[in-house]
């Protein structure tokens, strides 16, 4: 297993991590029980089994063995002022901060919205085109959004696409058809949102409201978020917790990303 940094910390799934995330929060409030902690998670199930979790094994320490108060790592201490945030919060709010006067009322496109507008550019592919008989299929909306995300992440453009393959060829203008539905409408691309976001933490650093920060890699990012990761990763102080299986075919992707 590849040796770990101060700022970049391997831990198991499960209840390896949650014993970790309650020592370390016990650690962060050691001084002061109201401190702020912030705890960044990849999605909104992770945010609520994390809190819940830390919060049942809090209670099972407790009525097993009431440690001695002010302990580092110790239960008892609960989770007041421990925020559980999304990585698409954190780049919301940093790119909110970071928004330039010309860009003010745009807003990062959703999920939801970005499957709708991958649609009606999916409407750009010819009706007797080798993807015709796929156009309708909702798989097949999905499978264009994370192409045109992986895209964007490569920085391949659609006109850098290679028109030899008729495949390929037909999806040049169904990403041209997005990107030019999002501007319309008001909306930035994910990845121009966290961009931004890593941009201002860089040259600002975290808000002080958020307090001791601890950022979870239990897979790995999606594509429009590993820029963002990687200044977090890069912010003094903060450690980076990294799960890990012990399978080095399924793991190595995830270190290599968090340079662990």
């Amino acid at each position: 297993m590849p040796a770990q940094t101060p700022d970049v910390e391997l831990v198991s799934p499960g209840d390896g991590l949650i014993r970790r995330l309650r020592e370390l929060v016990g650690d962060a409030k050691l001084a002061d029980s109201l401190a702020p902690v912030t705890i960044v998670t990849p999605s909104y199930y992770s945010s609520y089994f994390l809190r819940r979790a830390l919060a049942h094994a809090a209670a099972r320490a407790d009525a097993e063995h009431r440690p001695e108060p002010g302990g580092p790592g110790q239960p008892g201490r609960g989770l007041f002022n421990v925020e559980f945030t999304r990585i698409e919060d954190i780049a919301d709010m940093l790119a909110r901060a970071g928004q330039p006067a010309s860009e003010k009322g745009k807003r990062p496109v959703s999920s939801l919205v970005a499957g709708a507008i991958v649609f009606h550019a999916g409407r750009a592919l010819p009706a007797d085109g080798v993807l015709a008989r796929v156009r309708d299929h909702p798989s097949f909306h999905r499978a264009l959004h994370r192409t045109l995300r992986d895209l964007r992440a490569a920085g391949v453009t659609p006109g850098e696409l290679p028109v030899q393959d008729p495949q390929i060829a037909e999806i040049a203008p169904v990403a041209r058809e997005y990107e030019r539905l999002v501007r319309k409408h008001g909306f930035e691309d994910r990845e121009d949102v966290a961009a931004r976001a890593a941009s201002h933490l860089v040259h600002t650093g975290l808000p002080r409201q958020m307090g001791t920060v601890f950022v979870l890699v239990a897979t790995m990012p999606p594509p429009q978020y590993r820029v963002l990761y990687r200044a977090l990763r890069a912010v003094s102080g903060l450690k980076t917790l990294v799960c890990v299986t012990g399978d080095a075919a399924a793991d190595g992707p995830v270190l290599e990303f968090a340079g662990a």
